[in-house]
């Protein structure tokens, strides 16, 4: 599976809900969900601020992304 592509997107510095918002939504959630094995539901809390992905979670995101995980989740 291809990683998600960022290009023509600016990255830096974008935190995941932003990155959410600048890509095709739908296909976001679908690829990250398949990436951390976890639920669609669970990646629409984490877009909402509801809860935050584990630490587990993070590092998959941050490496599917390329994005440091202290950049998509900051505290």
């Amino acid at each position: 599976m291809e990683k998600l592509n960022l290009q023509g997107h600016k990255a830096g510095n974008l935190s995941f809900r932003e990155i959410y918002d600048s890509m095709d939504r739908r296909a976001f959630v679908r690829r990250i969900a398949t990436v951390t094995r976890r639920s669609e539901a669970a990646v629409y809390n984490w877009i909402s601020g509801k809860y935050r992905p584990d630490a587990l979670a993070q590092t998959v995101i941050a490496q599917e992304l390329g994005i440091p995980a202290s950049e998509l989740f900051p505290k």
